[in-house]
């Protein structure tokens, strides 16, 4: 819900695992716990450092960090199929 209406729940999100990332794109970060458990988030990337991606939501409207130490990998959205009605 956190970045609807450009996503919605539903929609099928193509990404290229290759491409490098860029401040404005809009992005599908994913990280791995100790236990094996996957997080999946997607954003848009605002900027990066060294130690941390800077990215912002639609809903409700907010920006923030995430630790590059967790969040390590970042892959480019490049089109999505919409949900179907």
């Amino acid at each position: 819900d956190s970045m609807e209406p450009a996503y919605e729940k539903g929609n099928i999100l193509l990404v290229n695992p290759r491409a490098p990332v860029n401040p404005g794109d809009d992005v599908v970060f994913m990280r791995e716990d100790k236990s094996g458990t996957r997080y999946v988030l997607i954003k848009r990337l605002v900027r990066r450092n060294e130690s941390s991606w800077t990215v912002k939501q639609y809903n409700p409207p907010k920006t923030f960090s995430l630790p590059r130490k967790e969040w390590r990998k970042a892959h480019l959205v490049i089109g999505k199929y919409n949900r179907a009605s």
